[in-house]
């Protein structure tokens, strides 16, 4: 029984020395630059997928595509070649969809909460026809009984052109149906050039949209188009 623990203790040195021999035979690997990390404290990840880009051609500055910078002058409201006066109680803030040419929040009173203004701006190609966004915007509403909502709209003149007004009041059911809000008013005017299609839209309890009645009558006639100049290259 001596005998084998013996054997065993043979083979181990013999395959030490095997492997040690080998090892001094076996022509060392040459080491190049690559595979040697010179400065692991500046070791760069690797991107990942939601760090590239989407877009081809490029890489491209997230923020400036997908966010809009507060207007350089805030007396004024610039959306496309219109511009007008800042009403002091509207308040910028960032667009909630990159649709949308700019917002503005219009103050509360102290029983109801803020209005938003949005605008919009669609070239002609793709403006529907006004009596297909009425009824699109009623689908939003109910009268505030539970029944049919009732749509006015009026001609006005903005910056010498024709413009329409368009408003409606009642239960604000937004697209979805899980809530309501009661006593809303939806206030949209319409103006059109040769160019494009602008929608202003002011929505908000009737109170404070009724409470900014003079500042959006103000900033309505204050609207000034500016013709683009063209490039003589």
């Amino acid at each position: 029984m001596k005998i084998l623990p013996s054997i065993f203790l043979c083979c181990f040195l013999l395959s030490c020395t095997q492997t040690q021999e080998e090892q001094e035979h076996t022509p060392a690997k040459a080491v190049s630059e690559k595979d040697v990390d010179l400065n692991p404290a500046t070791t760069v990840k690797k991107p990942s997928l939601l760090d590239s880009s989407v877009d081809e051609g490029g890489e491209i500055d997230h923020g400036a595509k997908y966010t809009f910078n507060p207007p350089e002058d805030d007396s004024k409201i610039v959306f496309g070649s219109y511009h007008s006066a800042r009403p002091l109680s509207w308040e910028w803030f960032v667009p909630i969809s990159i649709s949308n040419t700019c917002n503005y929040r219009m103050e509360g009173t102290d029983t109801s909460d803020p209005a938003l203004l949005t605008i919009k701006q669609f070239s002609l190609d793709d403006s529907e026809p006004i009596g297909k966004s009425i009824e699109r915007w009623k689908a939003l509403f109910r009268s505030d009984a539970g029944g049919p909502i009732f749509a006015s709209m009026e001609e006005l003149q903005v910056d010498g052109s024709d413009a329409a007004i368009v408003t409606l009041h009642g239960e604000y059911m937004g697209a979805g149906t899980g809530w309501r809000l009661k006593d809303h008013m939806l206030v949209v005017i319409i103006l059109r050039n040769n160019t494009s299609t602008t929608f202003i839209k002011i929505l908000g309890p009737k109170a404070t949209v009724d409470q900014h009645a003079s500042a959006l009558g103000q900033f309505l006639e204050n609207i000034v188009w500016v013709e683009p100049i063209e490039s003589t290259e």
